[in-house]
């Protein structure tokens, strides 16, 4: 998964093959933090701008990210092989 914030600066990238959600900048080529997560899938971004919800889909898994500190905060269950995630009235 792919995610770019509301003002177009900052990009999160999920890259499952590094079990590992990156953070960077629009613009640059380089990576400005990461955190370790076991395959991570699809993302996407509160409307508040604190957290990252991404799907693990090996564990059925929601995981709930931090950006602002880069810091896994919590994980919740979902059914088998989660897919897709949507947000509804910012959770």
């Amino acid at each position: 998964g792919l995610a770019v914030d509301d003002e177009g600066r900052r990009l999160y990238l999920a890259a499952g093959a590094m079990d590992r959600l990156l953070f960077g900048r629009v613009g640059s080529e380089s990576i400005t933090g990461f955190v370790t997560l076991p395959a991570p899938g699809r993302l996407r971004l509160d409307p508040e701008g604190k957290e990252i919800y991404v799907l693990d889909r090996e564990a059925d898994r929601l995981r709930i990210v931090n950006r602002l500190v880069a810091r896994q905060e919590g994980s919740i269950p979902t059914g088998d092989y989660p897919t897709d995630l949507v947000l509804l009235s910012g959770r």
